[in-house]
C-alpha cells in the first residue's frame, strides 16, 4: 500500500516515471490515437488545444474515414484504460517524490492525489464522449449534450495535469537543492 508522503524506495520513483513517459508515448504515438491522427492528419478532439463541439465530433469521425466511428470510440475506450495506468504510475511518481521530503503528517501530502484527479477528469471525459456518440453510427450524436459535459472534462483534466506536473517538477528542484532527508 501506498502511504501518501511516506517513504518510497528510490527504484520504485524511478520505475514509475519510466512507466509514466513509456504508457505516454506509447499511447500518443501508437493504437487508436495514432490510426485516427493518420487518417485525419490532426489529434483527437479531446486532444486538441481548441474547444470542441458536437459538430467538430462527427466532422472528426466522418474525416476518419471508413469505420471512422468505431476506431474513435476504441480510441475512447483505449484512453480509459490509459488515464487508469497513468494515474497510477504517476501518483507512485509524485509521491516518491514528495514523500523524500514531506512527512506523514503534512498536508503537503495530498498532493500526491492530483494525478489521481486527473485521471478521473479523463475518464470522465471519455465516458461522456462514449455515451454522446451512441453505440451506433449515424448522421447525429445520441445524446450531443454530453459533448459540452465532455468538454468540461477536458478543462479539469488538463488544469490537474498541468498542476501535478508544475507541483512534481518543483518538488523535484527543491529535492536537488536540500539533498537527501
Amino acid at each position: 500500500m501506498i502511504h501518501l508522503g511516506g517513504h518510497v524506495e528510490p527504484w520504485v520513483t524511478v520505475v514509475a516515471g519510466a512507466v509514466t513517459l513509456a504508457l505516454s508515448l506509447m499511447f500518443l504515438t501508437g493504437g487508436y490515437a495514432g490510426v485516427l491522427k493518420q487518417r485525419t492528419g490532426r489529434t483527437v478532439p479531446e486532444g486538441s488545444r481548441q474547444r470542441y463541439n458536437e459538430t467538430a465530433i462527427l466532422a472528426y469521425v466522418r474525416d476518419a474515414g471508413e469505420r471512422g466511428w468505431h476506431v474513435y470510440r476504441m480510441q475512447l475506450y483505449s484512453d480509459v484504460v490509459f488515464a487508469i495506468l497513468l494515474g497510477v504510475a504517476s501518483v507512485v511518481l509524485m509521491n516518491g517524490i514528495l514523500g523524500l521530503r514531506v512527512g506523514p503528517q503534512s498536508s503537503l501530502r495530498y498532493l500526491s492525489l492530483l494525478p489521481a484527479l486527473a485521471a478521473l477528469a479523463d475518464v470522465g471525459e471519455d465516458v461522456a464522449l462514449l455515451y454522446a456518440m451512441g453505440p451506433e453510427p449515424g448522421g447525429s450524436l445520441a445524446h450531443p449534450g454530453l459533448v459540452s459535459a465532455a468538454w468540461r472534462f477536458t478543462i479539469g483534466k488538463v488544469l490537474l495535469h498541468v498542476s501535478w506536473i508544475v507541483v512534481t517538477l518543483i518538488a523535484a528542484q527543491r529535492l536537488i537543492e536540500l539533498g537527501p532527508a
